[in-house]
C-alpha cells in the first residue's frame, strides 16, 4: 500500500503541475518573466545499506557508511512559476578494503522534476517539487592485488553487480541570484533538501547478461540536502 500511494501521489502531482497555474501567488507581478537555469549540486544523500553491509560483513568484505558524498548536474526552466526540469548525478563511497580484497560501491540517479515557485521575486525563487526516475547501484569486488601469472588465468575474478531502482524524489529548494553588470544572465546560489523513495524491493542483480538472484537489498532512499550552484538566463516570451 505505502508503495502504491508514493507512486500515485508523485504522478498526480506531476500531471497537475504539467498543467501550469496562470494566477498570481506570493512574489512581483503575475507572470514572472521565465528563466532557464543549470546548476551544480554538491552534498550528502542518506542511503539504507543495511542488508548490503549485513552481507559483506559475512563474508569479510567490510561495509559501506549510511550517508554518502553526492553530485548532480540539474537543469530546470520556470516559466508561469511551473518548474520542469531534471537531473543526473552519482553518490560516491569511500572504498572498503580488507585483507586480501577490495569493494568499490557506486549509485547513480536519473530523474524528471516537477515543481511549483510558491516564491518568486527578482533575485528569489522558493520551490517544493516531485520527481521520478532510475537508479543504477554497482558492486565491484576484487583482489587487491595478484600476479601477472594469476591475473592471465582467471581474467574475470573481479565480481561486477548492478541492479536498477525506481526512484520518487520529494523535495524543496530557495535559490538566490545575483546580476552581474554588462551580463544578460544571472548567477544562482542555493540549498535543495528533501527525500528519495526506492519502493520496490528486490535481490536480483545482474553480471553482464547473467541474472544473480538472492543478492543484497540496498535501497536507494533517504534525506538528502545539497548546496546548489549555477546561473540562469531570461527566455523569450511566447506573444
Amino acid at each position: 500500500m505505502k508503495k502504491r500511494a508514493c507512486i500515485t501521489v508523485a504522478l498526480v502531482t506531476l500531471v497537475v503541475s504539467s498543467y501550469g497555474y496562470s494566477g498570481s501567488w506570493f512574489g512581483s507581478g503575475r507572470n514572472p518573466t521565465p528563466v532557464f537555469r543549470n546548476y551544480l549540486m554538491l552534498g550528502a544523500d542518506w542511503v539504507d545499506v543495511d542488508d548490503l553491509n549485513s552481507v559483506l560483513e559475512e563474508f569479510e568484505l567490510g561495509e559501506f557508511s549510511p550517508y554518502s558524498f553526492s553530485a548532480t548536474f540539474g537543469w530546470d526552466a520556470i516559466r508561469n512559476r511551473i518548474l520542469m526540469g531534471g537531473e543526473i548525478g552519482g553518490l560516491f563511497w569511500r572504498q572498503s578494503e580488507t585483507q586480501g580484497s577490495r569493494t568499490n560501491f557506486f549509485s547513480s540517479r536519473v530523474l524528471l522534476n516537477n515543481g511549483i515557485a510558491l516564491v518568486q521575486t527578482g533575485n528569489f525563487v522558493l520551490y517544493p517539487l516531485v520527481g521520478v526516475g532510475l537508479g543504477l547501484s554497482s558492486l565491484t569486488i576484487a583482489p587487491d592485488e595478484t600476479t601477472f601469472e594469476d591475473a592471465l588465468n582467471t581474467p574475470d575474478e573481479t565480481l561486477k553487480l548492478r541492479r536498477f531502482s525506481f526512484i520518487i524524489n520529494l523535495g524543496a529548494g530557495v535559490t538566490f541570484s545575483t546580476t552581474s553588470p554588462g551580463r544578460a544572465g544571472v548567477r544562482l546560489i542555493g540549498i535543495r533538501a528533501g527525500y528519495m523513495f526506492d519502493p520496490a524491493r528486490g535481490s536480483d542483480w545482474n553480471r553482464g547478461t547473467t541474472t544473480v538472484v538472492d543478492g543484497p537489498d540496498p535501497r536507494l532512499r533517504g534525506p538528502y540536502v545539497r548546496l546548489l550552484f549555477g546561473s540562469g538566463i531570461p527566455m523569450a516570451r511566447r506573444r
